[in-house]
């Protein structure tokens, strides 16, 4: 995959995951400040990241990305149901070069997996 894809995870709230995807090198965490939220951050949390970060509306829906190989040309982020079994896939069809990955490195709604992001992040690079 592209070395200079950049890479956004959404639904952050817990800070030793966050430290670890900064550790990473990942471009973007996104927070979402909906309380209503399993992936809700408050602002104690918030108080502990120091980085520039990103919300959007979650509707955890995987879209067919191969409808979209005729307008590569526009800038876009890609998101919505990438995992460690779609993203190269999602990537190679769409020819994103930013990608948005949320409830896809989670154990369960609002908990995300250093398992699952390692594993997505070896994905995307290799």
């Amino acid at each position: 995959m592209a070395n200079n894809i950049k890479i956004k995870i959404c639904g952050q709230n817990n800070p030793a995951i966050i430290n670890h995807c900064l550790d990473l090198n990942i471009s973007y965490q996104g927070l979402i400040f909906y309380e209503k939220s399993p992936r809700f951050i408050d602002t104690e949390t918030l108080a502990l990241v120091n980085q520039y970060f990103k919300t959007h509306k979650e509707n955890n829906t995987t879209w067919d990305w191969s409808d979209f190989k005729n307008v590569k040309k526009l800038p876009f982020i890609l998101s919505g149901g990438l995992n460690v079994t779609n993203i190269k896939k999602a990537i190679s069809l769409t020819g994103a070069d930013f990608v948005d990955i949320n409830s896809g490195v989670e154990e369960q709604p609002g908990e995300k997996s250093l398992t699952l992001i390692d594993g997505i992040i070896s994905s995307i690079y290799n």
